[in-house]
């Protein structure tokens, strides 16, 4: 049971960067008053979701209801990488939040469509 857990939280983080990564690229050259090399907004993409992902998975459930777990580990991964996207990005905060909500929105649409597949 537990290594079911483990490789689906793979999966999930696996699915997590292939679609947040590339969405905030995309979204950092639009929503950046200046120009971020590809490789940085790799790395801060990469270290949100590496930041936030595992708590979520492994520790979040040990202290909150599953009825309320979603949505507050969804909350809690976009404040986090709030966070992240306005310190390392130095984007206003108003502009990493938005960032951080589509990117996190896009992944838990996409990526629980089809972890439910895996």
């Amino acid at each position: 049971m537990a290594a079911e857990y483990e490789l689906r939280f793979l999966v999930a983080l696996v699915l997590t960067l292939l679609i947040e990564v590339p969405l905030l690229l995309v979204l950092v050259s639009r929503f950046s008053a200046r120009r971020q090399s590809t490789g940085f907004v790799v790395f801060v993409g990469m270290s949100a979701s590496l930041l936030t992902l595992p708590y979520l998975w492994f520790l979040l459930p040990a202290f909150v209801p599953l009825v309320l777990l979603v949505p507050i580990a969804e909350a809690v991964a976009v404040l986090v990488e709030t966070g992240v996207y306005a310190v390392l990005l130095s984007l206003p905060p108003s502009r990493a939040f938005v960032l951080s909500l589509i990117c996190n929105a896009a992944s838990f649409v996409l990526g629980g469509f089809l972890l439910a597949r895996f």
